[in-house]
């Protein structure tokens, strides 16, 4: 959503489509870091689940600036409604990466937390946890270390230390490339 369609565009167009059944959609990991940006963390009184580092905050500027402090309570209200995943007859549906073991352990979570309400999302963005490693392969993809003599800047100016690999094809000849 911060770097593709606009926001308004994907609330008045796609929402209506997909809140009437003419249309499914999953969440990504754009909608994941935005549901997380707004929701307070309850250990840190002061802060949100999704930090307000510089670089969250330029990842998010796009979204904020388009709507309203309502629209946008609504948007993140409606973002939680949205699947992590669909599976239907002959077809599964996931925004980055379709692995059994960590959508069991997204399910499992969401029915311990009754959804992707606060509690889900508390559990979902502490770091080395379970259900943090499972929401980040489903939405953004399983990543690997690079060298340690490796490191290379993103479009955006980031310095990466590891990169997205093609989990969909065999290991074998895969580069860092």
């Amino acid at each position: 959503i911060d770097r593709g369609p606009k926001i308004r565009d994907v609330l008045n167009v796609v929402r209506p489509m997909i809140d009437s059944g003419c249309a499914l959609a999953v969440m990504g990991n754009h909608e994941f870091n935005a549901i997380a940006y707004h929701t307070p963390d309850p250990a840190k009184p002061d802060d949100y689940l999704r930090p307000r580092t510089p670089k969250n905050v330029q990842q998010h500027a796009r979204t904020v600036e388009q709507l309203s402090p309502k629209d946008l309570r609504d948007a993140v209200d409606w973002f939680r409604t949205l699947p992590l995943w669909l599976e239907l007859p002959g077809l599964r549906v996931v925004h980055a990466c379709w692995n059994a073991a960590d959508i069991d352990v997204i399910a499992s979570s969401q029915r311990e937390f009754s959804g992707i309400m606060s509690p889900f999302m508390r559990a979902a963005t502490q770091h080395g946890s379970a259900l943090y490693r499972a929401v980040d392969h489903v939405l953004k993809g399983k990543e690997a270390d690079l060298p340690e003599t490796i490191v290379f800047r993103d479009k955006d100016g980031h310095e990466r230390r590891s990169v997205r690999f093609k989990w969909y094809e065999p290991a074998l000849n895969q580069t860092y490339r």
